[in-house]
């Protein structure tokens, strides 16, 4: 009988755990990984998986994600921060808790709008913690399932729990603000990478911190796409097949 090799796709390429999640105490390694970008490919590497087993493909997660770069939009009234929460409960409670205590500080300089994760569904929170602001604070729910990339492109700025849509903002131009209190672990992918994200740890320096970040780009921001996605180019697909039928699969 043929032999078939067996392939594994690396998708979260941002996470911590790469060797113990591709190769677990006492389970067989895969004929070849396929990593999403640079960093997890170094890690694996420093971390004893042969270099001939890894194939650089790129993320298929995001297949369809390109890089864009985010101008500064002139003539609105009020600049529009895109708020991204997780599925983390106690973390988005605690980060909309902190915009709701920024915001009065920011409310004439900005309008917020909140995309709650579909699993963790935030409107009576929000309502409750914004109502009591008046009018003078802007803000809106927008459709926890609706369209993430024409919310990103509307917005002047981002502000993201421990959400992987956090990695899609900077791929797409934005400068993001991650909230990190002393009180909770940092679930953000991004906390990883220095100079790609505005850090704040209490509401005063939350809204400092969006006032810095709207309309930048992150210093390192093009590092970090390379290690996290390797080449935004809407192939990681192509690459994949290549490699599978390279190797007899196909």
């Amino acid at each position: 009988a043929k032999a078939v090799p067996a392939f594994q796709e690396e998708l979260d390429g941002f996470l911590r755990d790469y060797f113990a999640r591709i190769h677990p105490e006492g389970s067989p390694m895969p004929d070849y990984v396929l990593v999403a970008g640079t960093r997890p490919y170094d890690l694996m590497v420093r971390n004893g998986v042969p270099g001939d087993r890894l194939a650089l493909c790129g993320a298929v997660r995001y297949n369809d994600l390109r890089e864009e770069t985010r101008p500064l939009r002139g003539g609105q009234e009020k600049k529009v921060i895109l708020v991204l929460t997780s599925q983390a409960r106690e973390e988005s409670y605690d980060l909309v808790e902190a915009v709701s205590q920024a915001a009065p500080l920011l409310a004439d300089e900005f309008a917020f709008q909140f995309k709650c994760h579909y699993h963790c569904r935030l409107e009576d929170r929000l309502q409750a913690l914004f109502a009591p602001l008046g009018s003078r604070v802007t803000w809106k729910v927008l459709d926890a399932e609706g369209p993430l990339h024409d919310y990103l492109r509307a917005a002047d700025g981002v502000l993201a729990g421990g959400t992987t849509a956090a990695l899609e903002a900077l791929a797409m131009g934005h400068h993001p603000v991650i909230y990190t209190p002393p009180s909770l672990l940092v679930l953000s992918p991004l906390v990883d990478f220095p100079g790609v994200a505005e850090r704040a740890s209490d509401p005063e320096r939350l809204a400092e911190a969006i006032r810095r970040a709207v309309g930048k780009e992150p210093p390192a921001r093009q590092d970090a796409l390379e290690k996290l996605f390797y080449r935004l180019d809407g192939r990681p697909d192509a690459r994949v097949l290549e490699l599978q039928k390279a190797k007899g699969l196909l």
